[in-house]
């Protein structure tokens, strides 16, 4: 899953680097109009054939590049992935207590410790089923984005007029929208009856929950990655500076996430609220265990709804309780580190090939490009494999309780410092470290300090 995001969102890097998309705010633009109308991510924009046009659609066209208007065209626009990267531990941090609230409201029966409630009952008990609506509209435009890219589309001669041709955009009831329809629904039937008997055997609907996760996942690393990673437009055909290589901003970011989600499943916050002569849990153990909730769960009201954002593994059949959880988190910020390994090596193998002297008896006098002058994927490769290492020392750490009888890890903390330390390994071998730190000194022309 980390390795699908990560490769998904590298593709945008590489569309702002070689000029098909102006900056991270038209990538999202365009990542929004493919959510919302299917509208291919790399079409070309109708707006910018034409200079020509009057008020109104000046107006339209501003609507549709809200964000390149507000980001690409600010001259402080360097700042933004920094500012990002501050933001977003303490934007998860409020969405965190806001999630634990609703789950305290919701799921507190009136007693001698908790009288009365803070909210109407009415309100209390339909409050869950209510916030779970716009949950369900992500999984279904998210899991359709998904499944227009992978399926192969009509060719523009055939059944689009032009002005579809040109956009790239699919029809309501295209098979991907169908396809998606379908598949979240069943994700959400899997909560209900996990397990479909057709004759003797048996199929589990769990992995469809995990589908549509990873789309979650994809999407939101597509969202975020542009303004994290360095995507300086270049006219050249190399770009292997320490602007285009650095990886400062993406770390600082890592590890600001590494340490809210260390603070919110080690700290004492939710302590308060759990009675004495109960294990106390996290603010981040309550929230998944809510999303865990089986029908006996005295923690969650939403026994027979299911709620996205804990990949899921489940032994045996018959049964809705996952013997193995991982947090949404733990995929798409890992992810962003994926997808700059992908771009730096893209970025590589395409000097690489580019500046490599065309064969003495080329006529033409051509650049031989030919996949044989790739260097592979070093960086994307070193990445992936601290992912492994990171969730294999949290598998450790837990099944041996070496940090104490906490039923539940931040994975984080073991991810982040696997993977930056793999890359950072990768860097020193290939004397890149300065560029990878973004330490690399000018005095050659902006070259790589080897």
């Amino acid at each position: 899953a980390t390795t699908y995001a990560g490769w998904r969102a590298s593709m945008s890097i590489a569309a702002i680097r070689n000029g098909s998309v102006s900056g991270p705010g038209d990538a999202l633009d365009r990542l929004n109009r493919e959510i919302l109308s299917g509208e291919d991510f790399l079409a070309v924009d109708s707006s910018d054939e034409s200079e020509e046009g009057e008020d109104d659609d000046d107006d339209d066209d501003n609507g549709d590049k809200l964000f390149a208007t507000l980001v690409d065209d600010n001259p402080q626009s360097s700042n933004v992935g920094n500012a990002l990267a501050v933001a977003l531990p303490l934007a998860l941090a409020a969405s965190l207590g806001v999630s634990y609230l609703a789950i305290v409201f919701s799921g507190t029966p009136p007693n001698d410790e908790y009288p009365v409630t803070m909210l109407p009952e009415i309100l209390t008990s339909s409050l869950p089923y209510l916030s779970s609506l716009p949950s369900a509209m992500l999984c279904l435009f998210f899991m359709a984005t998904e499944f227009r890219w992978a399926l192969p589309s009509n060719s523009p001669g055939d059944d689009q007029s032009s002005s579809e041709a040109t956009t790239g955009s699919s029809t309501l009831l295209c098979a991907g929208n169908i396809l998606a329809l379908a598949y979240v629904a069943g994700a959400y039937i899997a909560k209900i009856h996990p397990t479909l008997s057709l004759n003797e055997m048996k199929l589990d609907l769990w992995p469809l929950q995990n589908g549509v996760n990873i789309a979650l996942a994809t999407t939101v690393t597509r969202a975020l990655s542009p303004f994290l990673l360095p995507v300086a437009s270049s006219s050249s055909a190399t770009q292997s500076s320490s602007a285009g290589k650095s990886i400062r901003t993406v770390a600082l970011a890592l590890i600001g996430l590494t340490l809210f989600d260390a603070v919110f499943t080690f700290g004492t916050v939710a302590n308060a609220v759990a009675p004495a002569a109960e294990s106390s849990m996290s603010v981040m153990e309550t929230v998944a265990r809510s999303k865990l909730g089986s029908p006996s769960s005295e923690i969650s009201p939403l026994a027979f709804l299911w709620q996205p954002g804990l990949l899921e593994i489940i032994l045996g059949h018959d049964t809705s309780r996952a013997t193995e959880a991982l947090g949404l988190g733990d995929i798409v910020f890992p992810s962003i580190l994926v997808a700059w390994g992908f771009a730096a090596d893209n970025d590589a193998n395409l000097s690489l090939g580019t500046n490599v002297v065309a064969d003495s008896n080329a006529a033409d006098g051509k650049m031989d490009t030919s996949p044989s002058k790739s260097e592979g994927y070093p960086y994307a490769t070193a990445s992936i494999i601290g992912y492994i290492f990171g969730s294999l020392a949290t598998e450790i750490v837990g099944s041996f309780s070496l940090l104490g009888n906490v039923s539940g890890l931040p994975a984080l903390v073991f991810l982040v410092p696997s993977m930056l330390s793999a890359v950072t390994m990768m860097a020193w071998s290939r004397n890149e470290l300065g560029d990878v730190w973004g330490m690399a000194r000018d005095d050659d022309g902006g070259g790589n300090d080897k």
